[in-house]
C-alpha cells in the first residue's frame, strides 16, 4: 500500500501562520513511519553477517513511501550528522539540496548504523535516477521521438566491461602478436 500524502516541507511556526498544523503534524508521522520502515528494510536486507542488499531495501521502501518522502527522510538523517565521517561527501552534498527546518530533524532520523544509511543513501540516489530516466524515456516514447530523448540509458558496468573485452580481443598489437608468435614457437 503507496502512501500517497506529499512531503509536508514548512516549518512548524510556518504552518501555525498558515493553519496548516494538522498537515504538518500528518507528514511528520508519516516520516517518522518512513523512518522507522527504512531501519527495518535495511534489516531485513542482511542476508549473511555485515552483508545486506540495500538495493531490495530501497525499492521496498520507495514503492510503500515514494521517491520524495524517502529521499526526504534519508537526507534529514545525514543533515542531522553532517559531521560524521561514515557519511561520503557526495551523500553530504546530495542532501544539502533538501531545505529541512531545524525543528523536524530529530523527529525522524534513521536510527540504522550511519555506514548503512549512507549505503542506502547511495542507493536512493540510484534507484530514483532510474525511476526518472524510465519515465522520461516513456515520455520521449510516447510522443514518438525516442530518438531526440534528451536522456540515454547509460550502459551498465557488465555492458562497458564485455565492451572493452571486445574491442581487446579485436586489437592486435604488436606486443599480442609477439606473444603469439612465441606461442606457436613452443608448440
Amino acid at each position: 500500500m503507496r502512501i500517497k500524502k506529499t512531503v509536508y516541507t514548512q516549518s512548524f511556526d510556518t504552518a501555525r501562520e498558515k493553519g496548516e498544523l494538522e498537515k504538518y503534524h500528518e507528514s511528520r508521522r508519516i516520516n517518522a513511519d518512513c523512518a522507522t520502515a527504512v531501519y527495518q528494510s535495511i534489516a531485513d536486507s542482511n542476508y549473511a553477517p555485515n552483508h545486506y542488499n540495500l538495493e531490495s531495501a530501497v525499492r521496498k521502501v520507495l514503492e510503500q513511501y515514494g521517491e520524495k518522502r524517502v529521499s526526504w527522510v534519508t537526507a534529514n538523517t545525514i543533515q542531522y550528522a553532517v559531521t560524521d565521517g561514515r557519511y561520503s561527501r557526495t551523500n553530504k552534498e546530495w542532501a544539502k539540496c533538501f531545505d529541512i527546518p531545524q525543528s523536524q530533524r530529530e523527529s525522524y532520523l534513521i536510527r540504522s548504523h550511519p555506514c548503512l544509511v549512507d549505503g542506502f543513501a547511495d542507493g536512493v540516489r540510484k534507484v530514483c535516477a532510474e525511476i526518472k530516466r524510465e519515465a522520461a524515456l516513456a515520455r520521449a516514447e510516447k510522443r514518438g521521438n525516442l530518438g531526440a530523448s534528451p536522456v540515454q540509458a547509460k550502459p551498465t558496468l557488465a555492458e562497458r566491461l564485455d565492451e572493452g573485452r571486445r574491442k581487446a580481443a579485436a586489437h592486435d598489437t604488436p606486443h599480442n602478436e609477439s606473444k603469439s608468435k612465441y606461442k606457436e614457437a613452443r608448440e
